[in-house]
């Protein structure tokens, strides 16, 4: 059985900085290319005024309109497309913070489950220093084993029931084990 996943940590401060970093640059970007655009068609367009008549000059800024509402659309398109993804990261990252903050039910679980099993060895051993109820506390050591076998209190029964077998052989080899 694999233990739960480890740990997640978002530092979801400096995420946010990074996003509004990374969005002013875009649009930093952005401002730039449409100036860079507007520029070039400017020129275009201005170059292209000496040589051609009045009908030419209107029909030439028509296309070079079109093709900057072309390039604009294109640019607005990726701008959106980056907004997007990063909206999608950010509710990925809330998303990650809100699952560590969860406490994993198994642990929560196997935290009682060795708890239990240590008060019942260590109600065991208390028995065991009385000896009216040295049997109890043989049969309380059983049970973790059988109900808790991989605890570490279980781990400590096996070696007081070792430990109780090996004095029971050595004091009473005639009776046999108590176990």
């Amino acid at each position: 059985m694999a233990g739960p996943p480890g740990p997640v940590s978002v530092g979801l401060q400096s995420i946010t900085r990074r996003h509004v970093h990374r969005r002013r640059k875009v649009v930093a970007c952005l401002s730039i290319a449409a100036a860079i655009i507007f520029i070039a068609g400017a020129w275009q367009w201005t170059v292209k005024v000496g040589r051609i008549n009045e009908q030419k000059k209107v029909a030439t800024m028509e296309t070079d309109l079109q093709l900057l509402r072309a390039q604009t659309n294109a640019t607005l398109k990726v701008v959106n497309e980056l907004l997007e993804r990063q909206r999608r990261q950010q509710r990925i990252a809330e998303l990650k913070a809100k699952l560590a903050a969860i406490e994993d039910p198994l642990e929560k679980v196997n935290e009682e489950i060795e708890t239990t099993a240590f008060i019942i060895v260590y109600y065991a051993d208390k028995k065991w220093q009385r000896p009216s109820q040295r049997a109890a506390a043989i049969e309380d050591y059983k049970s973790v084993l059988r109900l808790f076998p991989d605890t570490r209190s279980a781990k400590k029964a096996r070696k007081r029931l070792a430990e109780i077998e090996n004095q029971s052989n050595t004091h009473n080899n005639s009776k046999g084990n108590l176990i």
